[in-house]
């Protein structure tokens, strides 16, 4: 009985060692085999079929297994052309002159390319260019100025010597970054400044072909730290979008296309002819949607000036925004585009060092000490006037229900640097749809005032008022975009040949625009 016991005991034991083994070896047979198999997948629905088929691409398991740990990111190209024709009357720049509208400009107004990466949804970059800038060829000026020398003497000395419109080709550069807080996000690198409304969207969503003339103060691009945040999410997540803060911090000298951020790098002195300006701008913004933000796709976003029109529900928009800087480094221009007035500044630019210029060269202490209590000149400082600096302030709204449409915004700029300054408009207008198109007449009124020529007056022709007319018609949306518009401007520019007295100069203006807005992205599946 033993001998049996022991028998079967030693064949029980064999029994599950070689079902042990069989199973072990039937594991690693269905593993091995696995990678053997003809996997085929189905790139439109990623779904994976043992069988081959239309538009199947052979795959091996491996690339199963190793999903898991991709990373879906998005890469998308960006571009638009937007072609404008341009008559006027005899006294704008866009005639021949003695009559009115007898010639046509036609150039590119907008020619953009771009590329936007985004990496897991929390980050991500954006380089955008102008290549209409790149069309230009620059031109060089230099700026004198005469000085005391040791001698007694004076003496005249080139101060700054600089490209015009040489532009740059950069629009838009930046890495940004989300954090999982009040939905914020946060840009580093060229952004729009959080200031004015017309000026935070692209231009191809504006209603009219030219902005207000509040747009003709501050740059609209700057090199900073720049930040969105939608507080009331602390609530509810449903109000995220009913209220939107930003803020900056930028360099205030312009970027890009803008202000002479183009034209040299930060702590550039031009060999001590300029002064060095390091202070920071900042500026601040509080937009307000008493009607939530804007839906897209069943989900509601933020407000995009230009896409409320195509909202069926009311919507409004109400902002309050501000800009300060200790020292003015870049001043936007006017430029009225009529025949023999240049283009002028609406602000006055800090051009010499804070507290006084102490780089004069040549000259002894007695004729510094002078030259430097008396510098007069616009922008410069003395013992009397220590900088300039700027503080603006605005107020805007946009409102629109079943393709009515309104919006205005009055601003104004005081400080040193500003000249008794101030600016409002108001837009109105109905977007009527005809099947799957929009047809929109569009009406605005714009003002602007100051002391441009620092006389402590503000004379007629500091005033400045521009009426607009016209009509979008929409092929999709702002996508395809055709605008016809006349443009009013009433000042006092031109001069009466016999009582030589300024009057309105003839210089209305009638725009013709078309635009074309294309893109294409591409999910990036990569480890």
């Amino acid at each position: 009985m033993k001998g049996i016991k022991k028998y079967f005991s030693l064949n029980i034991v064999v029994i599950f060692k070689l079902v042990l083994f069989g199973l072990i070896f039937s594991f690693f047979s269905i593993a091995i085999n696995a990678d053997s198999v003809e996997l085929y997948e189905d790139p439109a629905t990623g779904q994976v079929f043992t069988k081959p088929g239309p538009g199947r691409k052979k795959i091996s398991s491996s690339d199963i297994n190793q999903g898991s740990s991709k990373s879906n990111s998005k890469l998308k190209v960006n571009g638009r052309v937007q072609v404008r024709s341009v008559a006027g009357q005899k006294d704008s720049v866009f005639s021949n002159g003695h009559s009115d509208y007898n010639a046509w400009d036609t150039g590119f107004r907008r020619l953009r390319i771009g590329l936007a990466y985004e990496g897991d949804k929390w980050w991500g970059g954006i380089v955008d260019l102008k290549m209409e800038n790149l069309l230009n060829s620059p031109y060089s000026t230099t700026k004198s100025v005469t000085i005391p020398g040791a001698d007694g003497n004076s003496y005249t000395v080139l101060k700054e010597e600089k490209l015009n419109d040489s532009r740059g080709g950069v629009q838009e550069a930046n890495i940004w970054v989300k954090a999982p807080f009040m939905s914020s996000i946060f840009y580093f690198g060229q952004q729009r400044v959080r200031f004015l409304r017309e000026g935070l969207e692209s231009f191809a969503n504006l209603l009219i072909p030219e902005r207000a003339f509040a747009l003709s103060f501050t740059q609209l691009w700057d090199i900073g730290i720049f930040a969105d945040a939608h507080p009331l999410e602390l609530i509810n997540k449903k109000y995220t979008n009913y209220m939107k803060v930003s803020g900056s911090v930028m360099n205030g000298k312009g970027s890009g296309h803008d202000g002479v951020g183009r034209q040299r790098v930060l702590t550039d002195t031009h060999s001590g002819t300029q002064p060095l300006l390091i202070t920071p701008m900042l500026s601040w913004r509080i937009e307000v949607n008493p009607f939530d933000g804007l839906v897209k796709d069943g989900k509601s976003g933020d407000w995009r000036e230009g896409e409320e029109i195509f909202q069926k529900n009311l919507k409004v928009s109400l902002g309050m925004s501000g800009v300060t800087a200790k020292e003015l480094k870049y001043v936007n221009s006017y430029d009225p585009q009529t025949r023999g007035v240049s283009k002028f500044n609406t602000l006055t630019e800090q051009s010499s060092a804070t507290g006084g210029d102490y780089t004069l060269p040549n000259s002894n202490p007695y004729n510094l000490a002078l030259a430097y209590a008396m510098d007069f000149s616009p922008g410069g400082t003395n013992i009397f006037r220590r900088s300039f600096g700027l503080n603006a302030h605005t107020y805007d709204f946009t409102a629109t229900w079943k393709g009515l449409y309104a919006n205005g915004a009055y601003t104004y700029f005081s400080g040193s640097a500003a000249k008794d300054t101030k600016t409002y408009h108001v837009t109105l207008g109905y977007n009527y749809p005809i099947s799957s198109y929009f047809i929109m007449p569009v009406v605005r009124y714009d003002f602007m005032k100051g002391d441009f020529d620092r006389n402590y007056k503000t004379e007629d022709f500091e005033r400045f008022k521009a009426y607009w007319v016209g009509l979008n018609f929409f092929g999709r949306h702002h996508d395809f975009k055709v605008q016809l518009f006349y443009n009013i401007l009433r000042d006092h520019l031109g001069t009466n040949y016999v009582t030589q007295k300024r009057r309105d100069a003839d210089n209305n203006l009638i725009y013709f625009q078309v635009q074309v807005t294309f893109g294409e992205e591409v999910a990036l599946n990569h480890k």
